[in-house]
């Protein structure tokens, strides 16, 4: 390649470094090979400072407001990567002290990047709380009433076979908490996320936090914990078509076995954990910060024309065959 392509490269890789997860040396590469295959004067400044302007574009959620549950785990790890790329995010759970000391860490180390709620939204009264809080915040910060993002991560789970004895409000609560609040939360951020000016403004987002016991294969786990997670993804299915026209994309990450603290509970027992790690191809459970960085992904210009996807975050397990 040429000095200037070469030159070109390495301000990519540069202006890059806080991408590098997303395979942005792969993207950034691909764009200089595009452009020098086009015989275009990419030494030029000027037309240099396009296309990183474009790749930034691309890779960034900067100036986006977002709403999501977490202060642990997966949720916690996604309210970080947001705060780190530049976005403001409403994140609520059911422990004051938990959130008061997650937003006091974050905004410490990005600042007025989050704003934080004591809600449960597996409950009317929770969510209610949460719409009122994201309403208020965006026209505080000038969003005449709207948000790019809403990630419904509220989940949890009764370990227990289903020949054993189920309380009635113990199954119940399961899909209060993985299924209720994901429908009923989305149906009310509905007037916040839509946007028929999508082609010019970008589409809202929609990510859900699935699992990998929502199938296709069936995994030893709460069959009411796997039935709700299947319904995550038939209903981000269904929504994505049904929401496409109003300028809202939906996806869901289907995580596998990631190493929270809601996990450990398990993977504690070592004759377990190698039995995990032995199912999956890379031979380890996930880190909380591989799954907020595929969901960062599903909210940015970069995958604009992705929706209603399920996309598994689990080393391989939803792929492996005989003999792996």
């Amino acid at each position: 390649m040429t000095k200037a392509v070469l030159r070109l490269y390495r301000e990519l890789l540069k202006q890059g470094r806080g991408f590098a997860d997303y395979n942005f040396r792969e993207y950034s590469l691909r764009r200089v090979r595009e452009e020098f295959r086009a015989n275009k004067s990419i030494s030029d400044p000027e037309v240099v400072q396009q296309k990183l302007a474009f790749a930034q574009e691309q890779l960034q959620i900067v100036t986006r407001q977002s709403t999501l549950s977490g202060t642990k785990g997966i949720g916690r790890a996604v309210v970080e990567e947001f705060a780190s790329l530049g976005a403001h995010t409403i994140f609520c759970a059911r422990g004051e002290a938990d959130v008061e000391a997650a937003a006091r860490e974050l905004n410490a180390r990005f600042p007025d990047s989050v704003t934080g709620i004591v809600a449960d939204l597996a409950v009317p009264e929770g969510r209610e709380a949460l719409l009122a809080e994201t309403r208020r915040v965006a026209e505080r910060r000038g969003r005449s009433g709207s948000i790019d993002i809403l990630v419904n991560n509220v989940g949890k789970n009764v370990r227990r076979p289903g020949t054993q004895f189920y309380e009635a409000d113990a199954v119940a609560d399961v899909f209060r908490t993985n299924w209720e609040s994901m429908f009923f939360t989305s149906q009310m951020m509905f007037d916040l996320l839509k946007r028929p000016d999508a082609g010019t403004r970008g589409h809202a987002v929609i990510c859900n936090v699935g699992s990998v016991a929502g199938g296709p294969s069936a995994i030893v786990s709460g069959s009411p914990y796997a039935a709700t997670k299947a319904a995550m993804n038939q209903f981000t299915r269904a929504l994505a078509c049904e929401w496409a026209p109003h300028g809202i994309r939906v996806n869901c990450v289907a995580p596998w076995y990631i190493s929270t603290e809601l996990a450990q509970q398990v993977l504690r027992d070592a004759t377990y954990r190698a039995q995990v790690e032995r199912a999956t191809p890379m031979r380890r459970v996930g880190e909380p910060h591989e799954v907020a960085r595929c969901i960062a992904f599903t909210c940015m210009p970069a995958s604009s024309y992705i929706t209603g996807q399920v996309l598994a975050v689990d080393g391989g397990f939803s792929v492996s065959g005989f003999g792996f």
